[in-house]
């Protein structure tokens, strides 16, 4: 399109045309001549620019979590000559980077950089990019597009937390799974005495070893069985406001990206096909683009091997009346059910339920941590 100058090239040569008409002077007819065709030429400059250059983008991570940095690597590649060109790159919608890239020869390469923070959770937008190509004189410009839009999932943030394994982890949940599996060990099992805590069996006694120590000691046991680590996200909008239920997706994002032993299968389970978590980014990427929906009922799903301990882990906004009386259906057969809640609520957890309350991300591992933490670790 003309741009500013070529427009006034324009208007001065045709008054120049006009005044040296009515004068007769052929100085004046020569300078209009000049000045109506110098955008002429600046037009077949630009329209003749030869191939479009190349724009290649590379984001670094390629899957950032939300209020993490982003890199992104702008690659241009000229495959023939080319005039100079402005190069524009948008990110999400608004005008991000605007850089001029001079004229270049076949088989130059230009390299941008653009940072940026990832605000929030959800597919990021960056591009198009789009350069604009302009004559020497600047009295004519094209705008054409190099690249298109390119998508980015960026996942929700997360707490680093353990999942809950026989092996390498204690606390309230593994001694109510501990509890609910119904392992009778053997000799064989045995890998050694601790001290006693409450709630421990007082068959797991060893008089012998506490009589010697002069304390209370109870044997330990290899477990025999599994545990599936069942994550239920409760999408319903009547439990959640917007930072609730952020709160709340950020809680199952860590819970199936949680650092688990070989004993230890995670599921996702919210309004599609459950998701077992072999690689947590098929997880996570389905978190990154959840919405609240309304009378979205919350899943019952059956454990993939009768064999295992099931742990289903709850994660909503606020506990109400009607997803009470849900949990007596929702409770495992052979597991422990846990509540997590990222709002207040009036209504208490009913028993054997366990119950932990986050209100704010920094806290869940703290909070968690009650449940499920290292063996050996002090409380």
């Amino acid at each position: 399109m003309p741009t500013r100058a070529a427009w006034t090239s324009i208007f001065f040569g045709v008054l120049s045309l006009v005044t040296g008409r009515l004068l007769g002077l052929i100085e004046l007819f020569v300078i209009g001549s000049g000045l109506l065709l110098a955008p002429l030429i600046a037009f077949g400059l630009v329209r003749r620019h030869g191939r479009l250059p190349r724009v290649t983008r590379r984001p670094r991570p390629k899957r950032p979590t939300a209020g993490e940095q982003v890199d992104i690597d702008i690659d241009i590649e000229f495959d023939g000559r080319s005039p100079s060109i402005a190069l524009t790159e948008r990110l999400d919608g608004a005008t991000t980077a605007f850089a001029e890239v001079p004229a270049a020869r076949a088989g130059t390469h230009h390299r941008l950089s653009l940072t940026t923070i990832a605000e929030r959770r959800g597919p990021m937008a960056i591009g198009p990019s789009t350069a604009v190509f302009s004559d020497p004189l600047g009295l004519f410009a094209r705008t054409v597009v190099l690249a298109y839009e390119q998508l980015v999932i960026v996942h929700p943030r997360r707490s680093r937390i353990l999942a809950p394994s026989f092996i390498t982890t204690e606390g309230s949940l593994i001694d109510a799974l501990r509890r609910v599996s119904g392992h009778a060990p053997t000799d064989s099992d045995f890998r050694g005495v601790r001290s006693y805590r409450a709630g421990d069996d007082v068959r797991r006694v060893n008089w012998r070893a506490s009589a010697r120590r002069d304390t209370l000691l109870v044997n330990e046991f290899e477990p025999q069985r599994d545990i599936e680590l069942q994550v239920l996200l409760d999408v319903d909008s009547t439990r959640h406001d917007a930072e609730s239920f952020e709160r709340a997706v950020s809680v199952a994002a860590s819970l199936v990206d949680a650092t688990s032993e070989p004993d230890c299968t995670i599921s996702l389970h919210t309004t599609g096909e459950p998701i077992v978590v072999r690689a947590p980014t098929d997880a996570l990427d389905a978190l990154a683009l959840i919405e609240r929906r309304e009378q979205s009922p919350l899943p019952n799903p059956d454990p993939r091997d009768p064999s295992v301990a099931v742990t289903r882990i709850i994660v909503t906004g606020r506990l109400d009346v009607a997803l009470s009386h849900r949990l007596d259906a929702l409770r495992p057969r052979h597991g422990v059910g846990v509540i997590i809640t990222t709002d207040t609520s009036d209504v208490v957890v009913p028993r054997p339920w366990m119950s932990i309350h986050v209100d704010q991300l920094e806290l869940l591992s703290l909070r968690w941590s009650s449940l499920v933490r290292p063996r050996g670790a002090q409380r």
